[in-house]
């Protein structure tokens, strides 16, 4: 298990997305649960690879929404075949993220990583097979 933080509105009530850094992915450097282990550069799952997390879950989205041909947020047409629910690449700074004890430069609290829409659920990825 990794490193994820939600992401609220500007209000800082509602959830609006989730930011998973590529550092705390597990068996990567930053994992905040310790799951550090970089000796092979494989993933926790075999054939994946340490810090390949986040590419994956835009193209998880990118080749959910090939068939339609749709991109956007909305409408219930444009949601995929499996409804992946739309992610980026992005930087983000915060004071919350953590690092390693090495590493406690200004800088260090920016990470890059995915950021994806927050969807509500009524049940957990087990109810869904």
């Amino acid at each position: 298990s990794g490193g994820v933080y939600f992401m609220r509105d500007e209000s800082g009530v509602e959830r609006v997305a989730v930011f998973k850094p590529t550092d705390e992915e597990p068996m990567a450097v930053n994992n905040p649960r310790g799951f550090a282990s970089c000796n092979s550069g494989e993933g926790l799952k075999r054939g994946t690879r340490i810090g390949e997390g986040a590419i994956r879950e835009v193209a998880a989205y990118v080749l959910d929404h090939l068939a339609c041909g749709c991109r956007s947020w909305g409408r219930k047409s444009q949601e995929g075949f499996a409804g992946v629910p739309p992610p980026i690449l992005v930087r983000c700074y915060h004071e919350a993220f953590h690092c390693s004890l090495g590493d406690q430069k200004p800088y260090s609290k920016s990470k890059v990583g995915s950021l994806q829409q927050f969807v509500h659920a009524v049940s957990s990825c087990e109810d869904m097979g």
